[in-house]
Order: C-alpha cells, then structure tokens, then sequence
C-alpha cells in the first residue's frame, strides 16, 4: 500500500473538528497488516491459511477476506493464523438460542461458536491533538459471516474448542449445516477492521458488512420501534403459559392501582391453541390427549427457554410415579447418573454417549411422557386462532375483544402478541384434520407482497433452490407439514449436548414446507392484526438451524424463516400504521414535500441517527443470537439482549446484565437492545430497575398482582406511563471493557449511556457469579472481598459529549443579527454536575478527565447523571445601580450618613462600589439536573437555551426538580408562571478538592421544586418551559 496516498477517513467530532479513529487495513500475502495513523504497521493476524482473495470495495479500511480449500465439503476447518498480543473480549454462544461474552488474553481460551471478535492491544501512545486526548490502544474486530452464495457460515474457536488447532493459533469453522451442500469457495467468510476507537469500529464493521451482504439492515437504517418510552408489563414471569385474558386484566389493573399505569402489554406463550401430536410414531405406547391447553408449568420459570435440569426431571411425577418397583428404581439411578455425570460432561465422554443411546431406547418413553405432561417443547400449533382462555365462541369472548379491552378500558396503548419461528416449540400439527394443516395444504403460495425488505431480492438467497423444489402454487406432491428431526452441528453439541436428546431430536417438529411459510405466518399475523395487535414477538429463532440438514443447510433454512416471517409482519402490521394519504392535488404534494423533508431532518438532528417513521411498527427477535438469525434481520427492530430473566436463580442476577450489557456492543448494531422483563418485588430487583433505567431500551415488569415495589416503580416511570428513556443503547465503558467484572474480584461494570442534554454513567457490582460453560449452569463464585472501588468520569461517554465546548453562536434560540447583539456569551465550561441517584449527592467535576471514585458492596449500584456547567457573561449588561442595591435604602440616607466622618464616607462609598462592581461582573454558572427522585434524573431535560441572560429549560415529568446555581435567581416560572423554589446551599473547602480537579460539595446552590407537566384533566404528561431570571 502506497502510505502516501493513503486517505483518512473522518469522523466529525463536532462542527469544528475531524478526526479519523480508524487505522487502515491490508492483506501482504499471508498476513493481515494494520497501518495506524502515524503510518506504523501492525500485523493482526500471521500466516493465514488459504486465502483466495480480499475485497475493500465496501469499506474504507476494513478488509472482507474469501478461501479457496482442495476439496469440496460441507465443513472446512482453517487456521487463520497468529492473533496479536492483547487482551481478547469476544462473543459466543453458550446455548443454541442465547450468546455470552468472553473474556480472555490467550487464544487458546476462545469458545467454540464465537460470532465476534474484539482485542486491545498497545497504540505506542498516538496523540490526536484535536481532542487534546491520548490514544493509547488500538483495536481489531474481526467478524466471522455467512456467505449465501455457497451457503456456508463461519464461526470462530481456540485450541480448547479443538485438539487438532495449534495452540496459539485462531481458528475458523466454515461449513453448511447440510452433507449435500458443499463448497470449495467461501466468499467473504471474515471481515477484519482495526482502529483506536471500539465503539465507532465496530459500528463502522457493521455498516460495512450491511452493505457488502444487502441481507440485514443496522439498527441506524431501521424504524424505531413503538412504546419504547413507554412502561409495559409481560405475562410469562407472572403467569407463565397458564396465561388467560382475566389474569392479564388483574395484572394490568394491578398496576394501575398503584399508580403505575402500564402502556404496553406483551401478550407472552399461553395463547396458541395447541396440543401434543397424536402420531408420535417413534413412541412404544400410543399417546392419547384431548387437552388443547399448554403444559402448565411451575411458577418459577425453570423450564422456560429450555431451562430443564436433571434435578426437575427427577421430582416430577412422570418419573417418580411407577408401580413397577424395579422400574423405578433404574429411573432414580438413571436421574441421579444424569444429574451428577451427564450434565457436567462433554458431548464425547463416554457416559454422556451412554445415555444418548439410553435416551433414544430405554428411557425414550419416560422422556416424551415428561417433555408431553411438563413442558410446552413438543406441543405443535393446531390453529393460527387464539385458545379457550381467550377466545370462545360459544361464551361470546374473542381475543378482538379482549384487546379493545385493553385499550379502551385500560388505556394500553400497544398490545404485542408472542409466538415462535416455528409456529410454536414443536412447530404445527401433522394432522391434516387440524385447521393449520388443512389450509396450508388448501392455500396455493401466490403471496407476493411488495416491501422494501432483503426478501424481494431473489439473487439474495442462490441456494433457494434447494429449499423450493416445486413451484408456487403446485405442491401436491409434498405435504405441507412434515416431521423433522433435529441434527445440531458439532459445535452445537459441544455446547449444548442435551440438544441430542430434547425433543426435537427423539420427538421432531412439525415442519411446514419452505414454501408455504409465507402463508403460515401470514395467517398467524393477519389473525392478530385484525384483532388488534400491534407488532409481535418472535421466539425460539436459533433453533431452526439445526434442521438444516436436507434443507440447503442451517444459514439457508434461517434465513428462509426469518425473511419470510419478516415479509408478512411488514405486510399486515406495517400497513395498519400507514398514515400517508395519496392525493393529486398541488396542496397535497406540497404537504407530502414537506412531511417527508422533515422526516429526513428529523434522523439528521437526532444524537444516534435512528430512523422514527410514522409507520413504525414493533418486530421484536427473541431467542435468536445466532448469526444466522442475525444476519437477516432486515425489519427487526428490537432483540432482547441475554437469556432469560429467571426469578429463582439467584446467581443468573447479575450475569443477566453483564450479559445484556455486554451484548448490547454486537446487538445494538442490528437493533434497539431488550434488557428483558423483571420483577420489581425481588431481591435483585433495585439493581435491574437502575440497568434497564439507563439501558436505552424497554422498561417492563411482568409482577404477579398484588406483588409490587411501588417505591421502585415510581423511581423509573412517570404518572402517565412513560419513562425516560436514553437516546442511545446503553454499553460498557472502554476501561471495563476487556475486563471480566464477574470473576476478577476487582472491577465494577459501568454502562454509558445519553439522554437529550445530559450524559448518563451506571455502576454496578456484579462480582460473584458466572455462567459456566462446562457444567453449563449459573454459578455462585465465593469472593473474600465484596467490595469494588471504581470512578467515573465524563470522558467514559464516547462521542462529543465531555469534549463538546461550542460558541455562542451556535446555543441561542434567536439567531437574528438584532437580537443576538443582546445575547449574553453562554456556554458549556467543560465541567460538569454529577448527581448520585441512590445517594441523592452532587458533585462538581472540573473536567472531563476529573474522576469520581466510588465504592460498591455487594451488588451494589448507583447512576451517575452528568450535566454541563453553563456559563452565562453577565458584564455586557448595563446595570442602573446605587447603594441601594444592597438594600441600606433610608436608613443609610437619613440616620447613619449625618453622623459619618468624610473620610468614612468617601471609604464606604468605595467599599460598597467595590462589592457592586464584584457582584455585577460575577458570571452565572448553572447547570441543569433533572428530576432529582428519578433514577434516569437527567433523561427530564429536553433542552437548554438562553436569550438575554434568561436560561430556558424545557422538561418533562413530576416531581422533585433540581438545577444547581452559583447564584441565586430572582424568579423561577414554568410556562410564564411563577412558582415558588427551595434551595440547599454547598460551600466548598480546601479538603473536598481532589487531585483530579473533584470539588464533592461545589460551592453554590441546589436549587429545586416541584415540576407538574400534566394538567389534572390530561393523562399524558407534557413538555415545560422553566424560564430562570437572575
């Protein structure tokens, strides 16, 4: 590469300064080389078996790599060489549905299945005078992908993950999930990138790969999904699949009752009609069963998200209940061998082998019995309609009604109903009788929706042919539904060995014909939305991939899935929420101009450039972290961010939200973050309230009735239902980044994130538990310390914000050249206001460097709300004054200044000039905090402006108001109405002045009232304009 010609890519940091983050990358030979900014190379990866080509047409730095191997297979394992020194964060699956970060510094340690790649390593010290702020590492990303043209995917792994791999070596797995899809050529398999900054890195790799692959669109490019700010309430924690429309009303009017109305509801698994399949021909005795209800199952959520250990299975009656005393007896031993052998071991130990073989002969009965009685996992989708519990005929009740309902009568705003890619857990009936079946067999496949989505793009999925071997509308010769067993990849059992004997592999699935998904889900959507329902939650994603096999392979029959579900749900909800009038009239087209010039202006102002569409519609991935999910989400919005919130596995508390928080660095590329559900009576539940507060994400409980911590809720949601909700995607700071705060007894996890005005740093101690993928179960780690000391500091928060210092200019709300000759020189100081919102403390915080150390015990929290300290000039005002400014008045005048001496005359007359002069050319420092009883305090603060020495504050919410001042105002009204304030004065002293500039009491005032946005005749809160007079 010619370094002369080498062209930076910029960034702009603000209206005044550019700056690239980004080193460039190449491929010399066999070695993958990064160039940083002073020209100094670095080599990422050495001696890189057979690359066939790179390709850096969608980038401008980063590096698309493809392979040639000598042989055709469906499974090829390649050494990519030497990774760098540094310290490795990566991303993968720790179960078939769900991903975990990883934290390592030996690449011998990666796991099998990582879908991403993050190191550190040493920048020799670059300094980027612009920012007049040091760089001292660098970063490469390194992304493994999916390449439809042959239909291979690529995962990446460590020696650990496999014997044969050289130690210190990377490794990569590219293979098709299906015998008969094979390849010698893998086109751009692995996407390499490196640059100084890891947040902008790997959203530039994402926006590189989006465009190379046309398969998925970033999270920037997509519809922001709706009720994102507002509060809801989920059922499956409540009330599991034993959900019914009455229970939903009494978990809703429970809220309510407290004061804490609900906006959303997500409608969870309960409301399909389904049932055990009656033709289970691989099962000894014949299955009877007549109940069209899910299993009902135990009110603590163990066997949800296939959540099932050794240890259920051995207390349930299915095993337990035996009149056979032989019989029972070899059931016990074989639960006790399961629970204390099987589940700890690996998919090639010998006993774990055994019982595969046990499984599938002996035990074979015993496990579809409990997988049938207990669980939902083999029950298939009999009708696309809702069940008894919400839908009789003979009782008059629809689940129309029961959505207008919630509606109407509890003011829900949204109602989102849930089901999975398969239809349900065990796909839909065979049964040709069952109304699903039946009508899929009836329907000819001649859907052809118009949208703007990847699937309308045939050259996007070559290998279709392989899925679609007849023609639409002529499938008389193949079913619509057939069984399918499930094959998991290699690496899929050695993650997750119980995949070898769950019900999709000794009962199978009822698997609806590639074409014919289009119907399938359009039933099930075109059912909801006419009752309705607003958008839908998808479950269970990952796991179609593993009938991959005879059906163009895992990626293929993933991506045929997700396309086809994502078409109906933009074609049935999307649609209802189109406001857009056609009309041929010039009036009409200029208000079409118009509407659609301010669309456009709108995603330009807006901090992370998301697209707000006025037919947004809500798609929400669950149980869908594979890549080949992921790398097809086109219109999914949202993606919930970890694995399950599980109410009684305590040591999964604060693994969820490293896991989410983590997550959210690779998630929040492709859509809005889901933090998921929780309980706000629970022992955690503080901690969860404070992380998904600031997540940027949805806000829902999913309380029993009756079982609530008001005072919590009123601490994240406001009275009329919405919450204040960050601007962007809560992540991980960088210097937590790399470091595993569950394990190392040390670290703290911090999360950033923004609101509108102010910036937003979470603290939590998480140390003490772990996902272990071994015994794959969360685990309590015995610490000898439980507490962690962490500070915190406004440049945690990427971006502009603690380095952004604008000009008058650019801050006034009057830009005219009349009025902005009155306009006093405001601006932002580059200190900040720090407010604690556990310990309702406030901190002044000179710089963006200047730290604030805090101490946490045992899952421990707190959030950090950062506000600009602005400066108004008050010196160009001209000020009529005599020394009855101070108040002397005639008192002075007529009793105190006859009996004076000249001299002591002349000397007050100095004196009290003095003070006035000190007094007018005193500068007004204030910065605005926000809802001080809010854990979120800042997200209130819409904006702030001045105009001739008047500060202007636009908030919204009730409560507690709070703006600190050095200097006491005159009047303080909301929407031109004075209202009467409170202050608490701080003096600052020589001992609370820190070595890194930390002043913790500031020297001034603490000045707060109360805030009332809404009228007692609205039930939405609204926009205020606080006008500040000095």
């Amino acid at each position: 590469i010619n370094k002369k010609s080498y062209k930076i890519s910029n960034d702009v940091i603000n209206a005044n300064q550019k700056i690239s983050h980004f080193n460039q990358v190449y491929v010399n030979k066999s070695d993958i080389i990064s160039i940083d900014l002073n020209g100094k190379s670095t080599v990422i990866l050495k001696n890189v078996q057979s690359i066939l080509n790179s390709d850096q047409s969608y980038s401008n730095h980063g590096v698309f790599l493809s392979f040639k191997f000598s042989s055709f297979q469906s499974q090829h394992d390649l050494q990519l060489g030497k990774l760098l020194q540094g310290k490795i964060l990566s991303f993968s699956r720790i179960k078939r549905w769900w991903m975990a970060p990883h934290f390592t510094s030996s690449i011998d340690n990666l796991p099998v299945e990582t879908q991403l790649i993050l190191v550190e390593y040493s920048n020799h010290n670059i300094f980027t005078k612009k920012l007049n702020h040091k760089h001292e590492k660098s970063y490469a990303v390194i992304v493994p992908l999916i390449d439809y043209s042959s239909g291979f995917r690529t995962t990446f792994y460590g020696k650990d993950g496999n014997k044969n791999l050289q130690s210190g070596l990377l490794g990569a797995r590219l293979e098709s999930g299906d015998d008969n899809v094979r390849a010698s050529v893998i086109l751009d398999a692995i996407y390499i990138s490196s640059g100084t900054n890891p947040y902008q890195l790997i959203e530039s790799a994402y926006n590189d790969i989006s465009n190379k692959m046309k398969t998925f669109r970033t999270r920037k490019m997509k519809n922001q999904p709706k009720g994102l700010d507002n509060f809801g309430f989920c059922t499956w924690d409540a009330f599991y699949s034993s959900v019914d429309s009455d229970k939903v009303m009494k978990g809703v009017s429970s809220l309510i009752n407290i004061g804490i109305p609900p906006k959303f509801v997500i409608v969870d698994d309960g409301w399909q009609t389904v049932n055990v399949d009656s033709r289970i021909d691989n099962k000894i005795d014949t299955i009877k069963s007549t109940n069209l209800l899910p299993a009902t199952i135990p009110l603590d959520g163990e066997l949800s998200g296939a959540q099932i250990d050794g240890n259920i299975a051995k207390n349930s009656d299915v095993f337990s209940h035996n009149s056979n005393i032989v019989v029972k007896l070899l059931t016990n031993l074989a639960s006790d061998f399961y629970i204390n052998v099987v589940e700890k071991g690996s998919i090639d130990d010998c006993t774990v082998k055994l019982w595969k073989y046990l499984s599938n002969t002996i035990l074979k009965n015993k496990l579809i019995d409990f997988y049938n009685q207990k669980t939902d996992f083999s029950k298939r989708l009999i009708t696309w309609k809702a069940n008894k519990k919400f839908e009789d005929v003979e009782s008059g009740k629809t689940l129309k009604k029961f959505v207008h309902t919630l509606k109407s009568d509890y003011k829900i705003e949204f109602v989102y109903f849930w089901h999975a890619l398969s239809g349900y857990w065990g796909g839909v009936s065979e049964n040709t009788d069952d109304d699903f079946n039946n009508a899929l067999n009836l329907i000819s496949n001649t859907s052809d929706h118009n949208t703007n989505s990847a699937f309308n793009d045939n050259t996007l999925n070559p290998i279709s042919n392989l899925l679609n071997p007849t023609k639409k509308g002529n499938n008389t010769n193949n079913p619509s539904v057939q069984r399918k067993y499930s094959k998991p990849t290699p690496h899929l059992l050695q993650i997750e060995p119980a995949l070898a004997w769950d019900p999709s592999s000794i009962i199978g699935v009822g698997s609806v014909a590639i074409n014919k998904l289009d119907e399938m889900y359009h039933k099930i959507h075109e059912y909801l939305a006419d009752s309705g329902a607003d958008g839908v939650k998808v479950d269970a994603q990952s796991g179609v991939s593993i009938f991959g096999s005879g059906n163009g392979g895992g990626s293929a029959i993933a991506q045929a899935c997700v396309q086809a579900m994502e078409k109906s749900v933009v074609n049935t909800f999307g649609k209802l929420n189109q406001t857009e009038v056609i009309t041929t009239t010039l009036l009409g087209k200029i208000k079409k101009y118009v509407n659609l010039s301010s669309k456009y202006v709108t995603r330009w102002l807006k901090s992370d450039n998301t697209v707000v569409g006025d037919n947004a519609f809500t798609l929400e991935g669950c149980m869908c972290h594979s890549t080949e999910n992921l790398y097809n989400f086109y219109e999914t919005s949202l993606i919930r961010g970890s694995d399950d919130f599980y109410p009684k596995d305590l040591p999964s508390q604060t693994v969820h939200l490293v896991s989410c928080a983590f997550n959210s660095i690779m998630l929040s590329e492709f859509a809005v973050t889901d933090w998921d559900m929780f309980h706000s009576n629970h022992p955690y539940a503080e901690i969860h309230a404070a992380a998904r507060a600031i997540s940027g994400g949805p806000l829902y409980v999913s309380d029993s009735p009756g079982n609530h911590n008001v005072d919590l809720l009123k601490r994240v949601v406001l009275p009329d239902g919405h919450i204040l909700r960050c601007e962007q995607p809560a992540k991980p700071t960088i210097d937590c980044m790399f470091r595993n705060v569950m394990e190392d007894g040390e670290t703290a996890l911090k999360i950033w994130s923004t609101n509108k005005v102010s910036g937003v740093i979470g603290v939590f101690n998480t140390q003490g538990a772990t996902w272990d993928r071994k015994t794959r179960r969360y685990l309590t780690i015995p610490s000898t310390n439980p507490f962690v000391v962490t500070s915190i500091r406004p440049s945690d928060i990427d971006g502009d914000f603690a380095y952004k210092i604008q000009s008058s200019k650019s801050l006034y709300k009057d830009q005219s050249l009349y009025n902005r000759q009155h306009l006093t020189n405001r601006q932002e100081t580059g200190s900040f206001i720090a407010w604690s919102a556990k310990h309702k403390i406030m901190y002044l915080l000179q710089s963006s460097e200047s730290d604030l150390e805090m101490s946490l015990g045992n899952k421990d929290w707190d959030v950090i709300s950062l506000s600009h300290l602005y400066r108004i000039d008050r010196h160009h005002k001209n000020h009529q004054y005599s020394m009855n400014t101070f108040g002397l008045g005639s008192l002075f005048k007529y009793i105190i200044k006859p009996f004076m001496s000249i001299n002591t005359k002349l000397e007050l007359k100095q004196s009290y000039k003095n003070r006035l002069l000190n007094h007018l050319h005193k500068d007004i420092y204030f910065s605005p905090i926000g809802l001080l009883d809010m854990i979120n305090t800042g997200g209130s603060i819409h904006s702030v402006d001045i105009v001739n020495q008047i500060a202007e504050i636009n908030a919204k919410g009730v409560g507690d108001f709070g703006i600190y001042m050095n200097t006491l105002p005159n009047t303080i009204s909301i929407d031109n109405n004075a209202i009467p304030f409170t202050y608490d004065y701080f003096e600052s002293t020589n001992e609370s002045i820190h070595e890194h500039g930390l002043i913790e009491s500031p020297h001034g005032y603490l000045v707060h009232f109360h805030l009332q946005s809404k009228k007692a005749n609205e039930n939405t809160l609204k926009l205020k304009k606080i006008t500040i007079r000095w």
